[in-house]
């Protein structure tokens, strides 16, 4: 009886075991199955975001005797270790937070053209005093290709009937009432003159430029880099420049965020430099650059150059595409150090799309130090062989032409551009910006473009 009841409380053990463990694995499974509901936890701050930045690499050339700055986009990565600020949030295709707004693009890999001459380019210092190589338009300027203008040899004398001076205007679908306004041009100031004129539309800069040199073409306008490319190819010259937005030629500031160890060297009250350039752009040694575009005159060239000639390195650069953009960079900080954009005649932080999103901008970005008016505006220039005595007279002409309301809107709807005066200017007249242009190393052509 004993051993009977026994072997029962032994049994009733085992099936209390058995059950315990049977609840234990259906307790365990319930908090690992998809059923269980998760505690509340306390809200936390968002960590920074780490957003890449699409690289830009352009070819380079030999080492030059002094230093340049490195155009190849190195922002902070994961890498690295470091972060962007926390207030700073970049562009990404699933959205967020806009820094730079929809036109302000960041640069792609694709369609970007070689900035530097290649090691087979001769140099600006060359003795030759040929700047670049003889393909450098592609078969136009070749002597084994026929050129795109043949003009036919005649006993008219230039500028009467049968051979008139050519404007040489460059023609796409989004300018084509400008060939229509320089034809009127053309005709009313043919009146003044006394000689026959005509226009004749090109298709790009580049067959502008092979029909000055031929002498198909003997007027035409030119942006800087065009007429620097024709003038050194000894097939242009040029006699008057345009005044836009109240000055003749313009120029690049330097910027950095005022919270930033930069010193500024500029005073606001009086306009001018409180330092010369080689101490005021010392500072920006082994720092980031933002720069505006590669083909940009006041956002890279005239920077780039002016650090080049100072012999002040810098930080691989980030192109953001708009002078705009770069102020956007330099006010939240942590995506470069300082900056460039155009000056003189304008200051891209009084914008209308700056000033209402960045309403203290000009008290957070502040201009450390501005180069002079080195950029000329657009000019009139002449083809080389046109004899003097017909250059100096159409250049009276246009002086007095634009002195009429009539006139200077003519002289505008011609030449496509914002005109409200003319200044006879020569050749020396771009020296500062060929010496800035050198020392950028970019390549003129590229410049230049089509």
């Amino acid at each position: 009886m004993r051993e009977s009841q026994q072997l029962m409380k032994n049994k009733s053990l085992l099936v209390q075991w058995v059950l315990f463990l049977l609840v234990a694995a259906s307790l365990l499974a319930g908090c690992g199955g998809e059923s269980a509901q998760p505690t509340a936890t306390p809200t936390l701050e968002p960590e920074p975001t780490l957003i890449p930045i699409p690289t830009q690499d352009f070819p380079t050339t030999a080492t030059p005797e002094f230093p340049l700055p490195t155009l190849e986009s190195n922002l902070p990565t994961e890498e690295n270790g470091d972060l962007l600020p926390e207030d700073v949030t970049l562009p990404t295709e699933e959205g967020g937070e806009e820094l730079v707004p929809e036109g302000d693009e960041f640069p792609t890999e694709e369609g970007q053209e070689d900035l530097f001459p290649s090691e087979e380019e001769e140099s600006l210092d060359d003795d030759s005093g040929d700047q670049f190589s003889d393909e450098e338009f592609g078969d136009e300027f070749s002597d084994e290709q026929e050129p795109l203008f043949q003009p036919t040899p005649s006993d008219i004398p230039l500028g009467q009937p049968g051979n008139p001076l050519i404007l040489g205007v460059v023609t796409t679908e989004e300018n084509l009432d400008q060939l229509d306004s320089s034809l009127l041009f053309v005709e009313q100031l043919s009146e003044l003159t006394g000689y026959s004129m005509d226009v004749l539309g090109v298709n790009s800069t580049t067959e502008l430029l092979n029909g000055m040199q031929v002498g198909a073409i003997h007027m035409a306008w030119m942006q800087p880099f065009t007429y620097i490319l024709a003038s050194r190819r000894e097939y242009a010259r040029v006699t008057l420049v345009t005044k836009h937005f109240g000055v003749y030629a313009y120029g690049t500031q330097f910027l950095a965020n005022v919270n930033s160890d930069i010193i500024p060297y500029f005073d606001t009250t009086t306009n001018t430099n409180t330092a010369e350039a080689a101490e005021a752009l010392s500072q920006f040694a082994d720092l980031r650059p933002c720069w505006v575009d590669p083909l940009s005159a006041s956002g890279y060239v005239v920077p780039a150059g002016t650090l080049a000639l100072q012999e002040v390195p810098t930080l691989p650069a980030l192109f953001m595409q708009s002078h705009t953009a770069v102020v956007r960079g330099l006010y939240v900080q942590g995506i470069c150090d300082f900056g460039a954009t155009y000056a003189v005649y304008g200051d891209p932080r009084t914008a209308s799309v700056i000033q209402d999103d960045l309403p203290d901008v000009m008290q957070r970005v502040v201009v450390v130090w501005k180069s002079g008016e080195v950029i000329p505006n657009l000019n009139f220039s002449f083809q080389s062989e046109v004899p003097e005595e017909m250059i100096e007279a159409v250049t009276e002409t246009l002086m007095d032409y634009v002195l009429s309301q009539d006139g200077l809107d003519a002289v505008n709807a011609a030449a496509g551009y914002e005109i409200e005066d003319l200044k006879q200017v020569d050749d020396s007249f771009y020296d500062p910006l060929r010496e800035l242009l050198q020392y950028s190393r970019v390549n003129l052509r590229t410049l230049v473009g089509k």
